[in-house]
């Protein structure tokens, strides 16, 4: 089967954390990024082999028209959407108004938590994206969150057995990939309104930071990302690094306390220059798979043998 690199990067997600004994509950409220998710889903199934099932919330009655018929018009929309791919269907309605959004979440999140817990091997499946995280990470910090509050999603929550398999994707990979698969979806009127606060976010404060600096935003969320990796309070323990970065230890390693077994390394052998962007280049190296490799990055040459990753500066290896 033939895949693009966004199918790739779901794909390796997904890998990482689920095999053909999962069933993947998808949380398909009828939006694009959901519709995405969804359509990946099905796609990928056959390469690991996992059920699918596709799960509409309905929040409810309420006293705007629009809304209502939104709701009605996205239950019925994303019932077709499973029964066209021979996908199962539920829809989860809420007999009482949810007037607030808190109050929808924790209708949500209710609805999950029974489902995983009715089955040891179910994990629910969401549509966030990296614009999400960054929205989240944004509003918390103006909330007055300490450090550790940005640890706000995983690609994988083993507690609640939430997965986002689409937090590596930006908002305009989704928006490419639902235009190149002719992907449909329905659009919630809400979204547009700038209240609440993180509609305001997304619709004017980000954009605007965007057009006064042209790339500041994924800067920040590089920034952000950076945070949450260096105030981890994981207490991994990445062994001796005086030879390298031993690659067993790394691969048994989740993505961030990969991130900070590299920077740890590289601070050690004195690169204080770094960023992210380095972090990830050399994390992309190690992900080829390849045995031995040389490679040049920050003014040292890089070494990959013997399952270790070093690094020397201005010098050839032995």
């Amino acid at each position: 089967m033939s895949m693009n690199s966004i199918e790739h990067k779901v794909l390796k997600v997904l890998r990482e954390g689920i095999d053909s004994s999962t069933a993947v509950i998808c949380s398909c409220s009828g939006g694009m990024d959901s519709v995405v998710l969804a359509a990946l889903l099905h796609k990928l199934q056959p390469v690991i082999g996992y059920r699918l099932t596709i799960l509409h919330i309905h929040h409810g009655p309420t006293g705007d028209s629009n809304q209502l018929d939104y709701r009605t018009k996205a239950a019925a929309f994303v019932e077709d959407f499973a029964k066209q791919r021979g996908l199962g269907f539920q829809c989860q309605k809420s007999a009482e108004v949810l007037s607030t959004e808190a109050d929808q979440r924790d209708f949500r999140q209710g609805i999950y938590r029974r489902m995983v817990t009715e089955s040891s091997r179910a994990w629910v499946a969401l549509g966030h994206h990296a614009r999400d995280l960054l929205e989240t990470r944004v509003h918390r910090l103006i909330r007055g969150v300490g450090p550790q509050g940005l640890d706000s999603m995983q690609s994988f929550d083993d507690e609640a057995r939430l997965m986002r398999p689409m937090l590596g994707l930006s908002y305009d990979d989704i928006v490419t990939y639902s235009t190149e698969e002719s992907i449909q979806w329905v659009a919630d009127p809400s979204n547009l309104q700038l209240d609440p606060f993180r509609n305001w976010l997304r619709h004017e404060w980000l954009p605007a930071l965007e057009a006064r600096s042209a790339g500041a935003t994924a800067t920040l969320a590089r920034s952000l990302q950076s945070i949450v990796d260096t105030v981890s309070t994981s207490d991994v323990d990445f062994g001796d690094m005086d030879e390298g970065v031993s690659l067993p230890r790394y691969w048994q390693l989740g993505p961030s306390d990969q991130r900070r077994m590299i920077a740890m390394y590289m601070w050690q052998i004195g690169i204080k220059n770094y960023g992210l962007s380095h972090i990830e280049e050399l994390r992309k190296r190690l992900d080829t798979g390849q045995k031995e490799l040389t490679f040049s990055l920050l003014g040292y040459q890089w070494r990959l043998y013997s399952n270790r990753l070093s690094a020397r500066s201005s010098r050839t290896f032995d």
